[in-house]
């Protein structure tokens, strides 16, 4: 028979549980500000999704530069501007989520 000296096989650290799931902490708050001062949080979020806009085109420039412009996927780029890349694709998601959320909640 085999035993196990661990707990649990899925026992979770909280700090990876908040690592990778920061809407557990941000969502409650989001919606508690978007009570509050609905435009102010608009300008929050499209000031988000704008800046990964921008994370997106400064990890795309080695591809423009290049001329490719319609170049899909990061799999032409080096591992620095691959990671920035998908870090620009989760701010945009943020910044969108943020958005549906405050369209969700706020009445306009």
């Amino acid at each position: 028979m085999i035993t196990s000296n661990k707990k649990s096989d899925w026992h979770i650290p909280w700090d990876h549980v908040l690592y990778f799931f920061p809407g557990i902490l941000i969502i409650p708050g989001l919606m508690v500000a978007a009570l509050v001062r609905p435009p102010l949080l608009f300008l929050f979020a499209s000031g988000v999704a704008i800046a990964g806009w921008i994370m997106l085109f400064v990890a795309r420039l080695p591809l423009y530069r290049q001329r490719r412009f319609f170049a899909f996927g990061p799999a032409a780029l080096d591992t620095k501007h691959r990671r920035l890349y998908w870090r620009a694709y989760k701010v945009i998601g943020c910044g969108a989520a943020i958005l549906l959320l405050l369209n969700a909640v706020v009445r306009w």
